[in-house]
């Protein structure tokens, strides 16, 4: 009779084991990046940047691969910049890039009206901004303002289980549950 009853508990374990699915792991966090004091790159006449510059946004990625001009998982949820956003992710060094054009590689375009915030350490506990870039005008690039001062907050770290991990974690509950009420029948009988 102990094999009946551990039946249940292998099945549920072969289940929560199965294939993992093809986009594993999900990092969402919201970060809140400021600028201020930008001073110009490039030494022509053009427009003032805005400053102080705010951009809070929340990204849902996964840290396991290079992506580059994407929109979804991305909320702005405020900003005082102008234009539509998109972001990238570099795996080696963690680097999390946010602008209005965001190239294959991660790097941002300078075209004028284009902003872009450069964040290391993305996934770490403390991450920092390694560049504010605004682009004012340019032909060719001539308004290229960087922040003297900029920072980030970030929202603790979590992790999101996509819907193929809750399902086998449902399984795996259920076959133990089944496991404990065969064990519950067995004695009984």
């Amino acid at each position: 009779m102990k094999s009946l009853s551990i039946a249940p508990i292998a099945l549920g374990l072969a289940l929560s084991l199965a294939a993992p699915s093809a986009n594993a792991f999900t990092f969402l966090r919201t970060y809140h990046v400021g600028g201020s004091g930008f001073v110009q790159v490039l030494a022509t006449t053009a427009a003032s940047p805005v400053d102080p510059a705010t951009l809070n946004v929340t990204v849902a990625f996964d840290p396991t691969v290079n992506s580059s001009g994407l929109t979804a998982g991305l909320t702005v949820v405020s900003t005082n910049l102008p234009g539509a956003f998109q972001y990238g992710y570099t795996v080696a060094g963690d680097v999390l890039t946010i602008g209005t054009q965001i190239l294959a590689g991660g790097s941002c375009a300078l075209a004028a009206g284009d902003s872009c915030v450069t964040i290391a350490g993305a996934t770490a506990a403390t991450p920092t901004v390694s560049a504010f870039t605004q682009v004012t005008s340019g032909v060719p690039i001539a308004g290229v303002y960087t922040a003297s001062s900029d920072g980030v907050l970030a929202s603790p770290l979590g992790a999101v289980p996509e819907p193929a991990a809750w399902t086998m974690m449902l399984l795996g509950v259920a076959g133990l549950g089944g496991a404990l009420r065969a064990r519950r029948g067995a004695r009984l009988a």
